[in-house]
């Protein structure tokens, strides 16, 4: 039986939509979003305020958070990529940054380039609304398909707002040959 935990029914019926709609195995979420809460603070801080220090130690308690289940031995931890407009303008990666940290607390590997993004992928997906992100179609490419190819797939991003990122990511993976998906986030719109 999970532990329950504040949001543990969203995170649910989260998982149960992301389970239905993307094959998405399991679902965890660190923190609650909303407006004004720590959590958008925190997500804001390391992603527009350029507080790279604060990626260690939320990745460390993110992987606190992986089920017993989700840790067998073909476990590859991999974040959700970025366009290339986005990361030249950041100068960096968060759910990359998250991702290196979960790996290294879980001691599971972790490749960041495995997933890549289309030069068509629309800039920021920010300041677009829940409708807005769902018809985005924005895809998503398996650059090293050898990397994915019977493993179990950990997609580490900093926030899940509908599920579309994680679904779109883990359709690619699934293709590639990948075993299984599960998604990780640091934040988790409600």
């Amino acid at each position: 039986m999970p532990q329950l935990r504040p949001g543990a029914p969203l995170l649910q019926e989260t998982s149960l939509h992301l389970l239905a709609t993307a094959n998405i195995q399991g679902f965890e979420s660190l923190l609650l979003f909303r407006r004004g809460n720590l959590a958008q603070r925190l997500v804001h801080a390391l992603k527009f305020q350029r507080r790279h220090g604060l990626s260690a130690p939320l990745g460390r308690h993110m992987a606190a958070l992986l089920p017993q289940g989700w840790l067998v031995q073909q476990l590859l931890v991999v974040p959700v990529p970025m366009a290339k407009a986005q990361w030249r303008a950041r100068g960096f990666n968060q759910a990359e940054r998250l991702a290196f940290h979960v790996a290294q607390a879980a001691g599971l590997p972790m490749q960041a380039q495995v997933l890549g993004v289309p030069l068509a992928l629309p800039k920021s997906q920010s300041k677009k609304n829940r409708r807005q992100r769902v018809f985005a179609g924005q895809q998503f490419v398996v650059l090293q398909p050898q990397q994915v190819q019977g493993r179990v797939v950990c997609l580490v991003d900093d926030v899940c707002t509908t599920g579309q990122t994680l679904g779109l990511c883990a359709q690619a993976l699934y293709q590639a040959g990948a075993q299984k998906v599960y998604a990780l986030t640091l934040a988790l719109v409600v």
